[in-house]
Formats: structure tokens, C-alpha cells, sequence
């Protein structure tokens, strides 16, 4: 039987404004909610040990400003057809972003779900 690894239902919803950037701790939670009041660089820690594989989604939501924010993410992160999407334009605007790893963080495989839903 295979190693299995299963984390109770968590959800970590942070409603605050950050700014520059925020840790995506993975131990507390695989569902992570930002409001972005400035550009945006995804810090991402605790992943999982080598062999257990993790996915967490990502909502990013743009504050109320007429300013673009410019979204920076890991070299980590490999994206589907090597294009990661770069910002937030439009008052509201939410993206979603799903990523996994397997490698303990080495590799996060990541896919944009929804560039805008509101």
C-alpha cells in the first residue's frame, strides 16, 4: 500500500491588505485568500516531505484602486504552458490560481483556474 498523507480540512482565509508580499504557509491551510493593496510576491513555506504530494488553491483579489497590481512568483513555480499570469487589473477582479508539489517544494506545478471571476 502506498504511502498516504492526509491533512484535516483546513482553510485559512486572510481577508487583509498586503502589501509586497506574504508567506502562503502550507501547514496552516490549503486554501489562502489575499486582498492586494500593493504588487504582490508569493512566499511559499512547509510543504510537505519529499513523496507526499499537496495541492493548494490561491485566490487573489484586487483592492478597490485604479492601480495595476504586478504579481511575482517563485522560480519553484513551473506554469502550464510557461505562462504565469502577471497581474491584477481591474477593480475586484479575483483570481484563482491552483498549485501541487510532490518534491517537497522543489517543483510547484501551477494552473490559472480563473483570471477573472467576480
Amino acid at each position: 500500500m502506498p504511502d498516504t498523507y492526509i491533512r484535516n480540512d483546513r482553510v485559512l482565509i486572510d481577508a487583509t491588505n498586503l502589501g509586497a508580499g506574504s508567506d502562503t504557509n502550507l501547514n496552516l491551510g490549503d486554501y489562502f485568500y489575499k486582498t492586494l493593496s500593493a504588487d504582490f510576491t508569493l512566499t511559499i513555506s512547509n510543504p510537505p516531505a519529499t513523496g507526499k504530494s499537496f495541492g493548494f488553491i490561491l485566490e487573489l483579489t484586487k483592492d478597490a484602486t485604479a492601480t495595476e497590481r504586478f504579481l511575482t512568483f517563485p522560480a519553484s513555480v513551473k506554469w502550464d504552458g510557461d505562462v504565469d499570469p502577471v497581474s491584477l487589473t481591474t477593480t475586484g477582479q479575483v483570481m484563482l490560481i491552483g498549485f501541487t508539489t510532490r518534491n517537497a517544494g522543489t517543483t510547484y506545478h501551477a494552473v490559472l483556474i480563473s483570471r477573472n471571476s467576480k
